[in-house]
């Protein structure tokens, strides 16, 4: 993020104005402002969120220009798992998956190309409405407790949820540019569908552990994936999920710079 701070505080002190000249009715020259065509932004909202989005677009006609955003969140705890394991009495989980929460560790990857459309003659500035598609990557690491053989001893395993989803929706915004290259971008409404594949992973000596602890497993881990049923195979929990659903891109702002 320093590096993205940075290469943006040199481009701002070494670019120029740019204008040109148009001729009016009156057969004279008038100086007017060309707002250069590109923008370079980084994401403050997903900021909050211990996460990194940036975002370059590109004028392509007058109302018309192309975005393509990117989003890393490198694996560490979430707010919601923190907050579901300190209420877990009020929202009745088992203390067993109040720990899994503790434990767990998410991360992100996500990608956006848009097409904006602007409603006036003045793209990249002023009002849009942008058709997008999004690609997320997620993934959740999180430990649980088992026994094997019917022993008293508990042991660790750690499991990994990798979810791949795909989906598209449409955007509303607007992107304010000033003559001193400094853009603002707000949006306001996002929604948009997605499918979801998900497949949660643990190597287990399957061998090793009865029916009556897997149920237990089961039940303890089965909150964390919206109570889908735990499957199995050969080499422990290997479970596949496969989701529609909504999604929305909701009140953020990208602060940046046009060039």
């Amino acid at each position: 993020m320093r590096i993205v701070l940075l290469v943006m505080t040199v481009l701002l002190f070494s670019s120029a104005q740019a204008q040109r000249y148009r001729v009016g009715q009156d057969k004279k020259k008038k100086k007017e402002y060309v707002y250069p065509s590109n923008v370079i932004k980084l994401n403050l909202s997903s900021a909050v969120f211990k996460t990194l989005g940036v975002q370059y677009e590109r004028k392509l006609a007058s109302r018309f220009s192309f975005a393509l955003g990117g989003i890393y969140r490198p694996s560490s705890s979430l707010f919601l798992f923190k907050l579901a394991s300190d209420n877990a009495g009020n929202s009745g989980i088992s203390p067993e998956t109040a720990a899994m929460y503790e434990s767990a560790r998410f991360s992100r990857l996500s990608i956006t190309p848009e097409l904006r459309y602007y409603f006036k003659k003045k793209a990249p500035k002023g009002l849009y409405l942008a058709p997008f598609f999004r690609y997320n990557r997620d993934q959740t690491r999180f430990d649980f407790k088992y026994s094997e053989n019917n022993s008293t001893v508990r042991k660790t395993g750690q499991a990994r949820l990798t979810e791949n989803m795909y989906g598209g929706g449409i955007l509303f915004g607007l992107q304010i540019l000033s003559k001193k290259k400094l853009a603002v971008d707000f949006w306001f409404l996002g929604p948009w569908l997605g499918f979801n594949q998900a497949t949660l992973k643990s190597g287990l000596n399957v061998g090793n552990i009865n029916e009556f602890e897997k149920a237990v497993l089961a039940s303890n881990i089965e909150p964390l994936i919206q109570d889908e049923a735990l499957k199995w195979d050969n080499s422990g929990i290997n479970t596949t999920i496969s989701r529609t659903g909504l999604g929305v891109r909701l009140l953020g702002i990208n602060i940046g710079y046009n060039f």
